[in-house]
């Protein structure tokens, strides 16, 4: 608080203090709004890539698959190829589960990441594109997702102008996995294993999924592949 009494040199001191003290703040404020989003439910936290350290995250297993379209409710088979996903990426005992910005939906791949984590409570950590429609999508989607207690995902942020067909090339680098669990997947995934190096393991649970019609279904891209770092399970 400002002394009425003070000469006129010690009040311009006391506003500056003031007016620093009340900027700060704002700052801190603003800092806390931009770097994480924590409402009733999930803490989903945006760190620049740069942070990422292999060392607080040792063993990595990357998820993947199709991001929509699998009816895990209304089908027996894809509910166990989900099953199956679970049961491989729980087995290999991760110490932190990756994926690739996907959002959360319940006909995508990433709905499995809920029980994934009620079976191996893994640090959760997802690569995504450094621009605000991503990060909108990405607090939308997973901040309310349904896990048994509520999680912290952090999110490692890269170039909000690349191709996301490279999103999962450069979560790979950055982590250094050697496994990936896919469920399903599309020209994404395919692309992305053609780059694979032959060290890097893909585990495919080959579950198709409806065409966008719904009238069909779509299988696998990776499902008629052979490959000596390509491993694909049977139900």
């Amino acid at each position: 608080m400002i002394n009425p009494r003070a000469d006129p040199w010690e009040m311009r001191i006391q506003k500056y203090v003031q007016s620093v003290n009340t900027l700060s703040n704002a700052v801190d404020y603003l800092d806390a709004k931009i770097t994480s989003c924590n409402v009733p439910g999930n803490t989903i936290v945006f760190r620049p890539a740069s942070e990422y350290r292999e060392e607080e995250h040792g063993h990595v297993v990357h998820f993947k698959g199709f991001g929509q379209r699998i009816p895990f409710r209304d089908n027996q088979e894809c509910q166990a190829w989900g099953e199956k996903a679970v049961e491989l990426v729980t087995k290999m005992e991760p110490d932190t589960i990756a994926w690739d910005g996907d959002d959360f939906e319940e006909t995508s791949f990433t709905a499995m990441i809920p029980r994934m984590y009620s079976k191996r409570a893994a640090r959760l950590i997802m690569f995504l594109r450094d621009n605000d429609r991503d990060r909108e999508r990405v607090i939308r989607t997973w901040s309310a997702a349904s896990f048994h207690a509520p999680v912290r995902i952090d999110c490692f942020l890269v170039d909000g102008n690349i191709d996301f067909r490279k999103l999962g090339q450069m979560a790979m680098e950055h982590t250094k996995s050697k496994h990936v669990v896919s469920l399903g997947g599309g020209m994404v995934v395919e692309e992305e294993f053609a780059t694979t190096p032959l060290d890097v393991t893909y585990h495919l649970c080959p579950v198709a999924r409806r065409t966008t019609d719904f009238n069909g279904w779509e299988q696998c891209r990776l499902a008629s592949k052979v490959a000596p770092n390509l491993k694909v399970y049977q139900k």
